[in-house]
């Protein structure tokens, strides 16, 4: 359009109508219309000011018709307009980087602010008043305490009944072959009878038979093909004398057995 023809009138375009032109111009505008001489008489001064204006501004008249009729003057137009779009996301980088160190420096402060101050130490009061004796804390001795008692020995017995036959009476047979094991506590082993099975069984120490002075239970197990009967027993308060020693497994009849407590 020809100065001549019409008059000029301001254009007011925002960015996305910026951004078609020169999108839709790029191709014919950019090297269809040379002008090397820049006849139009725009400056770069000016094309560069046009370019950082604000979308809310008007594009001068003469540069807009320039801009369509001279490729050097679009050329031109577009690089500044790329720069100051370039300018613009920096300076709205560099604001946003501004606003989270202050938003990070405040709230640091507001942190620091709410941590309790150290206790300041305690004023000094000169006391002219005279020192009074303090009485020493009297002392009482230590006083004795319970004496422990000393846990009672237990000792270590084995008693073997093979090839021993069940005791039969009331009595138990006065001859001096009976086993003997000590009185006192014992973790006595017993070694049953041959024939004898596993299992668990009952242990007592009798008087006569139907006269129990202790009993226990212990479980049976096979050793060296034999079956031995380990149990604790306490014959601390037996005297010392002659005894039966009864085993029975489960619910069959005791089988009695003379022994001699020493």
């Amino acid at each position: 359009m020809s100065t001549n023809e019409t008059a000029r009138e301001e254009v007011v375009l925002s960015r996305e109508a910026e951004e078609r032109l020169l999108d839709l111009g790029r191709e014919v505008f950019g090297s269809g219309f040379p002008d090397p001489e820049r006849s139009a008489g725009i400056s770069s001064a000016m094309v560069k000011a046009a370019a950082r204006r604000s979308h809310r501004e008007p594009l001068p008249a003469e540069l807009v018709d320039a801009l369509t009729w001279s490729s050097e003057t679009f050329t031109e137009y577009e690089r500044y307009v790329r720069e100051a779009r370039f300018a613009r996301r920096m300076g709205y980088l560099a604001a946003c980087a501004a606003i989270v160190v202050a938003l990070g420096a405040a709230m640091w402060w507001s942190v620091g602010s709410m941590a309790p101050s150290p206790d300041e130490p305690p004023p000094i009061v000169e006391d002219n008043q005279t020192p009074r004796r303090v009485p020493a804390p009297e002392v009482v001795p230590d006083s004795p305490g319970p004496e422990s008692t000393p846990e009672p020995t237990v000792e270590v017995a084995a008693l073997d009944l093979r090839g021993r036959s069940p005791v039969r009476g009331e009595t138990v047979p006065d001859t001096g072959d009976l086993p003997v094991i000590p009185a006192g506590r014992l973790d006595l082993t017993v070694t049953l009878p041959i024939g004898s099975e596993e299992g668990e069984y009952d242990v007592a120490v009798l008087s006569s038979p139907g006269a129990p002075l202790m009993t226990a239970q212990a479980q049976a197990k096979l050793a060296d093909q034999n079956v031995v009967l380990p149990t604790r027993i306490d014959l601390s308060d037996v005297e010392p004398g002659r005894y039966y020693l009864g085993v029975r497994r489960g619910e069959f009849p005791w089988s009695y057995y003379g022994i001699e407590v020493r």
